[in-house]
């Protein structure tokens, strides 16, 4: 999901907030949520939910909700450097995760920075990036 603010006049894009990606495993598929797991760098999830024959820990399993086989998993939310200390990300990742969680079990996350994350905080958006009239409405 790319996270956007679009201009009121065209409804272009008028400025790249940044990206989210949520990967969503599916339980009853065979043993499909722990190879799409090891499929990408989200490896240390699957270790820690699911036992070696791909089914989910006992434990875990209690503790979640039950009916549904979704399980929506962020991979990646990033910003832009411009948009980076706000509180923008934790916001747009919940709801990217609640508009692809419906009646999901549980959703899921291993809360870490990027390995190209830099830690300096970038100047906020300036009207010169982003136009007046776009700022406030955004859509995912």
């Amino acid at each position: 999901m790319s996270a956007d603010v679009f201009s009121e006049h065209d409804n272009e894009v008028a400025c790249h907030v940044g990206d989210i990606v949520i990967v969503l495993a599916d339980l009853d598929e065979l043993h499909g949520p722990i190879r799409l797991l090891d499929d990408t760098d989200l490896g240390h999830i699957a270790s820690t939910i699911f036992n070696p024959s791909g089914n989910l820990i006992k434990e875990f399993d209690k503790r979640i909700e039950t009916g549904c086989s979704k399980l929506p998993i962020l991979r990646k939310a990033q910003l832009e450097p411009a948009w980076r200390g706000f509180g923008l990300g934790m916001l747009l990742a919940a709801t990217a995760i609640k508009a692809l969680s419906g009646g999901a079990r549980a959703a899921l996350c291993h809360p870490a920075p990027p390995d190209n994350h830099d830690d300096k905080r970038s100047d906020p958006p300036t009207p010169d990036h982003t136009p007046r009239h776009a700022l406030g409405r955004t859509r995912l």
